[in-house]
């Protein structure tokens, strides 16, 4: 998969980064996340394998129960 989008913000680029990386913030700058967890290795180390699933919030139940 190759995605590329742009967004300008008057933030520092170290608090863009910290807010990027936080998993309860992926919602709010992936439209349509419905779920985000590490496979293996921890969230944001490099090398880790993580499970995305993208939807709208009606499809949560359907991977979910």
């Amino acid at each position: 998969m190759k995605y590329t989008t742009s967004i300008e913000r008057d933030l520092p680029r170290e608090k863009v980064v910290q807010l990027i990386s936080d998993p309860p913030q992926m919602p709010k700058w992936l439209r349509g996340l419905v779920l985000h967890e590490p496979v293996n290795g921890v969230h944001g180390q490099l090398g880790t394998t993580s499970r995305v699933i993208f939807g709208d919030s009606q499809s949560f139940g359907k991977y979910f129960k």
